[in-house]
């Protein structure tokens, strides 16, 4: 099921409700086209069996984070998945208040992401990397002085596709429509922070997450 935070006031806030609907929509869209890859802990549920199959969250011991993503990554498929949607399932948690403590849960999730099986991973990259290779397209339309008809028209279908999916997205789980508009603000700003926190974790990576 979805976990959607808390809104409140700030734009921190809206950052992380973003950022949340964006992976909610990736792993409840793969699961309902019958490729599950991941689950939060704070909505999920699985059967004994099932854990105790695969020795439960033993080979995740050595993480900091994500066992639940992990366990649901090894172990779901098309036959034993279910996804609910409606709003009444979902279970709303507190967000961070401050810059440096989301900062420092995002470092911790990014642990998680190499460990994904490959195949998730390159999907997942696609939508991101449409962005950077459209921004790429523009500084190359610019320089070259041609082609920015073309560009702009990719940008446009871009957008529209976005805001589409957003828009029923936020309608089917009962989200703010707050999201859905600011969400080119948004998209970008989770970007470049989404690169500055990976580097940051290639750089200097903690021994221990508080």
């Amino acid at each position: 099921g979805f976990s959607p935070y808390k809104r409140l006031n700030g734009w921190l806030n809206k950052i992380i409700r973003y950022d949340t609907l964006n992976i909610g929509l990736n792993y409840l869209g793969f699961a309902k086209a019958g490729n599950p890859y991941m689950g939060v802990g704070r909505n999920l549920s699985y059967t004994k069996e099932v854990f105790f199959r695969v020795g439960g969250f033993k080979s995740h011991y050595s993480l900091a984070s994500g066992d639940d993503d992990l366990f649901i990554n090894q172990v779901a498929n098309n036959r034993n998945t279910v996804v609910e949607f409606h709003p009444d399932a979902q279970t709303i948690s507190q967000p961070k208040k401050t810059w440096a403590d989301w900062f420092t849960q995002k470092r911790r999730h990014f642990t998680t992401a190499p460990l994904y099986k490959s195949q998730h991973k390159n999907a997942l990259g696609l939508w991101p990397m449409s962005l950077v290779l459209l921004l790429l397209g523009t500084i190359g339309a610019l320089v070259l002085k041609t082609g920015m008809l073309v560009v702009g028209i990719l940008w446009g279908v871009r957008y529209i596709i976005h805001l589409t999916i957003l828009h029923k997205a936020t309608t089917r789980l009962g989200q703010s429509k707050d999201l859905v508009w600011l969400s080119p603000f948004l998209e970008w700003h989770l970007l470049v922070l989404n690169i500055g926190l990976y580097i940051t974790n290639l750089v200097r990576k903690p021994q221990k997450w508080n």
